[in-house]
């Protein structure tokens, strides 16, 4: 089971499990902003439905991580759109497969924040020491119930344009 965020009694802050090899250490980071990025893609994808069979748990639209300066974050595109559900967070997960919740589980998870809307453009700051080129895919999952929502695979920028 993925661990869940710590309570913390600060409204303006949230903390955050680190991975990629740190151990599980605490972070702090600010709260995040939702302002226009230009900046460098790294990576992107698409969210996708996992099984056509599951009328529930759905997810659809782009996905864009991206680098400006010394700021890194996740942005969804207008066309995202996902299931209704409780307690929908966003993760970043080295696995670039993800097509289930035990792919889940076992890939290398970190919680970038609550789910802000089931559609529509929003963003997501990713902590600086987060290595994007180590983020394999970024997921939609229910961590109440412990259900996938939906995976979106990554393309980085350097498989792209070969370099």
């Amino acid at each position: 089971m993925v661990p869940a965020l710590p309570n913390r009694p600060s409204v303006t802050r949230r903390t955050i499990l680190t991975w990629l090899g740190l151990g599980l250490a605490m972070v702090t980071i600010d709260s995040a902003s939702a302002t226009t990025a230009t900046g460098m893609d790294v990576a992107h994808g698409r969210f996708i439905h996992v099984d056509p069979s599951d009328t529930l748990h759905w997810g659809r639209g782009s996905v864009i991580v991206r680098r400006e300066g010394n700021r890194q974050s996740v942005e969804f595109g207008d066309d995202f759109a996902v299931a209704a559900g409780p307690d929908l967070v966003v993760y970043l997960v080295e696995r670039a497969e993800v097509r289930s919740a035990e792919d889940f589980l076992t890939g290398g998870a970190l919680a970038i924040g609550p789910l802000k809307a089931t559609t529509g453009r929003q963003r997501y700051e990713v902590p600086d020491d987060v290595p994007l080129e180590a983020v394999g895919s970024v997921v939609i999952w229910c961590r109440s119930v412990g259900v996938l929502f939906s995976p979106a695979r990554l393309a980085h920028r350097s498989a792209r344009t070969g370099g």
